[in-house]
């Protein structure tokens, strides 16, 4: 979770409540989000009608592909710790849409939590630092999120669209 973000009120214990029900099996519980800006507050997220359908079930992503729409944000994905442990290289990048996305299509099976537990707050852009330029970075095909290896699950056309 980013130090600018929150959680709402109450959110830490209905995300444990909810991954206390659910057994070993489930690598990914995914959650609900609200996006807060300079401009907005609390304004809900478009993926809260892709958890409602989805159930509260435990369920391979074959069977709920919607899923894969949701907002790539890490901060709306718990996992379980096994399944950190046995993706951690993939897992562990600066790049957030793709740890997001990846964790999605490398879990076994996920499960929804059809409420708001993570608060995306979005800075104003006039109070960000200037980008300072990346030195020592791999090409953009090496490390698109959308490449693919083999024996890895396919990625979506236009995974990496925010």
């Amino acid at each position: 979770m980013h130090a600018k973000d929150g959680l709402p009120a109450g959110a830490s214990r209905m995300v444990a409540e909810r991954a206390a029900e659910l057994d070993d099996t489930v690598d990914v519980l995914l959650f609900d989000h609200v996006t807060t800006t300079w401009r907005t507050a609390a304004a809900p997220s478009a993926g809260g009608r892709h958890l409602a359908a989805a159930g509260r079930a435990d369920l391979a992503l074959d069977d709920a592909a919607d899923l894969l729409r949701l907002a790539p944000l890490l901060g709306t994905r718990a996992l379980r710790a096994g399944f950190w442990r046995a993706h951690q290289d993939l897992l562990t990048t600066d790049d957030e849409p793709y740890a997001a996305l990846a964790a999605l299509l490398r879990a076994g099976r996920v499960a929804c939590l059809n409420q708001v537990a993570y608060d995306d707050r979005r800075l104003r852009p006039e109070s960000l630092p200037p980008l300072a330029p990346r030195t020592g970075t791999r090409s953009s095909t090496a490390t698109s999120p959308c490449s693919r290896s083999p024996g890895t699950a396919a990625r979506p056309a236009r995974c990496c669209t925010t």
